[in-house]
């Protein structure tokens, strides 16, 4: 036997007894349950914390409206995906539960049967129906099974058979004879079976308990499961606990040998259904529990060593969106079955940061950052490490019968004796799709080329992979390597753009001695070119060379040399408002791409001939149930339709074989309302009660603030639902969507109809129907209609009552107003007859000052006349010059006092009317000048300035000359007279236009201007 030979026996020996340990020996715990040959699936335990709530559960089942129900040691446990509530039963126990077409609830407890009803608060109450049955039916011990059929509602007891007639309202009851109890029930197809001990499984036909045929042979075999086979098909699939399985057609039951036979009969088979997608999932004591497939293939195994809390499952329901809700002696747990997703990680022996990902005969490669590991793909277990790869494990490339791996140690070819191909940091193979012989290698010191030797040497060698080429003109660290349709190489760089290399001939088909660098021509991009700064990742897809950057896709315009946005994939990824991390195209031209902690896929539309995956439709729903988290690396499959993203948080495989429905319907419930903490609404409403109008309660004003509480049940990642509500009325549009945001509150709601709407959308985007809730707050006291009834009559008698009693005020007033007017006549009179008797006094002594004024004018005038005329007689003749002056000072006084005496009879004839202007056409400006300029000299003595300014040469006016210069010399002697020294008196003559009417008619106004000195005159 040759080396070769021995090693590959050698190696399928401890592949099997490896496999076997892995079988037998525990795996690590993990909060995943392990699923056979495909990892682990996404998982939650549930152990509310309730007040009298025990951990022990034996049934779960989901109504209409999607909540869950779990019957507890401590009574019924409610779930809306949100909060938990305890619902209590008599005797605390309930073990078993059923839903009628209604949706009602009914209850199989200890010396306990009834249903769940809801009060007028929408508080679900259980109501007994131990009043239907006589005193010595009612302690019947536990209810172990409840059923509902085309005939009513069966509850199983060892010793009674009760069956509730909901339209009649009946109970009909059926007793086991002594010693043959009813062992078991179940019911399929609307038709209820028993299997009595020593007699066999029985079926309920015209009210009475029929032996099947063939049932004979259940007569001593303990039957634990029994469901439809297929949907609407008359085949029974039976589960026994020590028997294995058979395949009842009507007639006669079948073994049905299963690849779980051994393992259900060792951990003790306790209950099973039929899931929508034909397998059946078998609940057990002691082993978790477990699925075949129709066939009675083994699938899964969910235990203890593989996540589950315990092994002890009494109940297995499967809920509208495919998950599996299993009842536990402590707690529930909840497995997404129906998910396409299954996890790798720690728990299975995968530590640290997943890198890279590759299948390679029937086994999975993980690279990580703590070395590469293997999983058998045959008869999976837990990872291994590969022996001798510790380090960064960057990229994997299966080659036919070869594997490289890229480390911070170098590039390995992985066999049984590993050998190192590089000696130094590498980061990226690419297989060329030029020549499959040729690998290119981006590596800590720029690119190398690998090739395949086929003839390493001896015969019994298989072929090896050698250094081709290094690039000496490459010295750049490669990070992702891309090779476009032309063979020029494309190289990603961290933070210095990409490098484009262009080979002169096609090096195609022969191998280039090591160590030459031939005539290659290395163009370098940056920023300059277009392309963003910092890290630029390279990868070939849709036919052309795609650059990922942290503004999104580039492809590269060959007339100018210059990188544009790449919008194959959508504006979203190229317009600079996100970054695209990997991009890969699976064989079927899909392309995946990773983006903001997203995983995408691209499918191409279908399109004209020669212009397919020009247009893509994106795919993103089935990755929103994944976890953000940055993914390194994506690995689709060459065959089938299985790909992995490998990143932060492990490893995830995506199977697009299993369909699922996204757009999955759920509701909203708004679950409780309470006004000023009062319990008004507590969130149950038949589904065809009008359920999304559950009440119109009406709110005192003292009352109007409220509480909501809300809830989706939707059983998918739940604090990813998002929730948002709209209160009509109060709010003005939508407010944004808020993760596990389930409550609402609003303080002094003003009076006035509303409506509270609430919307989730689930973590799929998929959004639920719309709850609803209407109610009215009423006005205070003070603004209802009664009240402005009241106001209304108050306001018109106080309107009456203030009318009359103005109408009387008014009356005496005008009485008082009258008396008054009579009394102010009177005075008026009187006042006007001494007013008259004044003005005639007045008038009379005006006249009489005025005489007075005239006469002693012409009185002295006389004298002073007499006077003058000898003075200036004896001026003339008198020779003695002092003489001369004394009697020119009594001449001068004497002409001063007639020219008042003159004055005061000027003033007597204005008075009496009968003085008169001698007006006559003159120019203004040479008249005003002569005055001014026989006034200098007496302005020169006291040291002033006179100044004279005409806006006209010439101003001809009409004016008494005398009046005017009397005037103008009273005012340029008081301008002299209160002039400081040095000061300056100008005269100015303007022309302006005023009207005087009746200024000097009215005898009190001359009588005003007599007596009143004016200022400067």
């Amino acid at each position: 036997m040759d080396l070769k030979s021995f090693l590959k026996r050698k190696r399928i020996f401890l592949f099997f007894l490896f496999f076997l340990l892995g079988q037998w020996l525990p795996c690590e715990p993990s909060s995943f349950p392990v699923i056979r040959n495909m990892g682990l699936k996404y998982f939650k335990y549930y152990n509310p914390k309730i007040e009298d709530l025990q951990p022990q559960n034996w049934c779960v089942i989901q109504d209409k409206r999607g909540i869950i129900y779990s019957a507890n040691h401590g009574g019924v446990v409610e779930f809306d995906g949100v909060s938990w509530r305890l619902i209590r039963v008599p005797n605390w126990s309930v073990y078993s539960m059923t839903m009628d077409r209604d949706g009602t609830i009914y209850i199989g407890g200890k010396d306990e049967i009834g249903l769940l009803t809801p009060d007028t608060n929408g508080s679900l109450q259980y109501v007994s129906l131990l009043d239907h049955l006589k005193e010595d039916q009612k302690k019947f011990s536990i209810v172990w099974k409840t059923h509902t059929t085309t005939q009513g509602i069966y509850f199983h007891t060892l010793n009674f058979l009760f069956r509730w007639n909901p339209g009649q309202k009946r109970m009909k009851v059926w007793q086991a004879i002594a010693n043959i109890r009813f062992n078991a029930s179940f019911s399929c197809a609307g038709k209820l079976f028993i299997r009595q001990q020593n007699l066999g499984l029985m079926q309920m036909l015209e009210d009475s308990l029929i032996l099947i045929p063939g049932g004979e042979t259940f007569a001593n075999k303990k039957i634990y499961m029994m469901a439809e086979y297929q949907e609407g098909s008359l085949k029974l699939l039976i589960g026994t606990r020590y028997n294995g399985f058979y395949l009842y057609d009507g007639i006669i039951s079948t073994p049905f040998p299963t690849g779980a036979d051994d393992y259900v009969k060792k951990h003790r088979l306790y209950q099973g259904i039929r899931l929508t997608s034909g397998d059946f999932a078998l609940a057990t004591l002691r082993g978790g529990l477990v699925i075949i497939d129709s066939h009675g293939s083994l699938k899964y195994i969910f235990n203890k060593d593989s996540g589950l809390p315990e092994d002890n499952v009494k109940y297995v329901y499967e809920d509208f969106q495919g998950n599996l809700w299993l009842a536990l002696s402590k707690g529930l747990a909840k497995i997404e079955y129906a998910s396409p997703f299954s996890l790798f990680d720690h728990r299975l022996n995968l530590p640290g940061l997943i890198l890279a990902v590759i299948k390679h005969q029937h086994n999975l490669y993980v690279g990580t950052d703590r070395g590469l590991y293997s999983y058998s793909l045959t008869f999976p277990s837990i990872f291994h490490p590969v022996p001798g790869m510790s380090s960064n494990c960057w990229s994997l490339l299966s080659t036919g019968d070869s594997l490289l791996a890229a480390t911070t140690s170098g590039v390995f070819q992985v066999e049984e004796d590993t050998k190192r191909v590089i000696g130094y940091p590498a980061y990226v193979l690419l297989r060329s799709p030029g020549d499959p012989n040729r690998t290119w290698v981006g590596t800590s010191r720029g690119l190398v080329s690998l090739y395949l030797n086929s003839k390493p040497g001896g015969k019994n060698q298989e072929p090896r992979w050698i250094k081709e080429r290094e690039f000496n003109s490459i010295t750049q660290s490669i990070r992702t390597i891309g090779e476009d349709k032309n063979g020029s190489l494309w190289l990603g760089t961290l933070t210095q753009g990409v490098l484009k290399v262009d080979f002169p001939v096609p090096i195609k088909g022969t191998m280039i001695p090591p160590g030459v660098d031939g005539p290659v021509t290395v163009t370098r991009f940056d920023a300059s070119q277009g392309l963003p700064p910092k890290e630029v990742n390279v990868f070939t897809a849709a036919g052309h060379v795609m650059f990922a950057t942290e503004k999104g896709i580039f492809r590269f315009r060959e007339k100018d040399k210059m990188f544009i946005p790449d919008f194959i994939l959508g504006k979203e990824f190229a317009d600079g408002s996100r970054g695209v991390f990997r991009i890969v195209e699976d064989s079927n031209k899909h392309i995946w791409f990773h983006s903001r902690c997203r995983n995408f896929q691209a499918v191409p539309t279908p399109g004209e001939p020669g212009n397919q995956g020009k247009s893509f439709v994106i795919n993103i729903k089935p990755f929103l149930r994944i976890p953000l988290a940055q993914v390194n690396t994506i690995y689709p499959e060459e065959h089938g339709g299985i790909t992995w993203f490998g990143g932060t948080d492990g490893l995830v495989r995506y199977d697009s074989t299993i369909k699922k429905n996204y757009q999955s319907d759920f509701a909203v419930f708004i679950r409780e309302v309470l006004v000023n903490g009062k319990l008004v609404f507590n969130g149950y409403k038949k589904i065809n009660d009008s359920q999304s109008r559950p009440g119109f309660p009406v709110i005192a004003y003292k009352n109007r603030n409220l509480r909501f509480s809300f809830a989706a049940p939707f059983f998918e990642d739940e604090p990813a639902t998002q929730y948002r509500c709209f209160l009509e009325g109060y709010d003005e549009h939508w407010p944004e969507w808020v993760p596990g945001e389930t409550k609402k509150e609003y303080t002094n709601l003003d009076p006035g109809m509303y409506v509270f709407r609430v919307q989730a959308r689930n973590v799929y985007d998929h959004l639920g129907e719309e709850a609803v809730f209407q109610f009215k707050v009423l006005p205070p006291w003070y603004k209802t209609w009664w009240a402005f009834i009241i106001y209304t009559l108050i306001f018109f008698l106080l309107v009456f009552f203030i009318v009359k009693w103005r109408s009387r005020k008014l009356v005496q007033e005008k009485q008082n107003l009258e008396t008054i007017v009579k009394k102010r006549t009177a005075e008026i009179n009187q006042k006007n007859r001494q007013l008259e008797e004044q003005s005639g006094k007045l008038k009379e002594l005006d006249k009489a000052k005025s005489r007075f004024f005239a006469n002693i004018s012409h009185e002295f005038r006389t004298p002073l006349t007499l006077i003058m005329g000898p003075l200036e007689h004896m001026i003339s003749r008198s020779r003695s010059k002092e003489q001369k002056e004394h009697l020119n000072v009594m001449l001068r006084n004497s002409q001063r006092l007639l020219t008042l005496i003159n004055r005061l009879l000027d003033l007597s004839r204005l008075d009496s009317g009968k003085m008169k202007l001698q007006a006559a056409p003159q120019d203004i400006v040479p008249f005003l000048k002569g005055i001014l300029d026989s006034f200098r000299g007496l302005a020169d003595l006291h040291n002033l300035e006179l100044e004279f300014i005409a806006e006209k040469e010439h101003i001809t006016l009409y004016f008494d000359a005398g009046k005017l210069e009397e005037v103008m010399g009273n005012l340029l002697t008081n301008a002299v007279k209160f002039t400081p020294p040095g000061g300056k008196i100008r005269v100015k003559v303007t022309v302006k236009c005023i009207r005087t009417r009746g200024l000097l008619s009215n005898p009190q106004t001359r009588a005003l201007q007599r007596n009143k000195q004016l200022p400067g005159l």
